[in-house]
């Protein structure tokens, strides 16, 4: 929506009850702009959060695959709500030229 503003933010590992205060605060400012989430997998998402992003107007959702590293150092797809150092493989679309 071209003539419209728009919030982006990464949104991942989080229980519904954050999804909405974080929605629900951002239009009662009086937004009515897109919301433009990026999540890992919709699979990975918690109980109800999938179902209430569809059911909200003007969220667009973006799934991405996040490698993240846990406290051994090792690989994992658990972000643990934004507590573990990750990056979003293909985010822009290309592989990343750096590896």
């Amino acid at each position: 929506r071209p003539s419209k503003d728009a919030v982006f933010a990464f949104a991942e590992g989080y229980d519904l009850s954050i999804y909405l205060c974080f929605v629900e605060s951002l239009r009662a400012t009086g937004f009515d702009g897109d919301i433009v989430l990026s999540v890992s997998a919709l699979e990975n998402l918690k109980e109800g959060v999938e179902e209430y992003l569809r059911s909200v107007k003007n969220i667009v959702l973006y799934t991405v695959e996040w490698t993240c590293i846990d406290g051994e150092g090792n690989k994992s797809h658990e972000t643990k709500e934004g507590i573990r150092h990750c990056e979003m493989d293909g985010f822009y679309g290309l592989s990343d030229i750096n590896k």
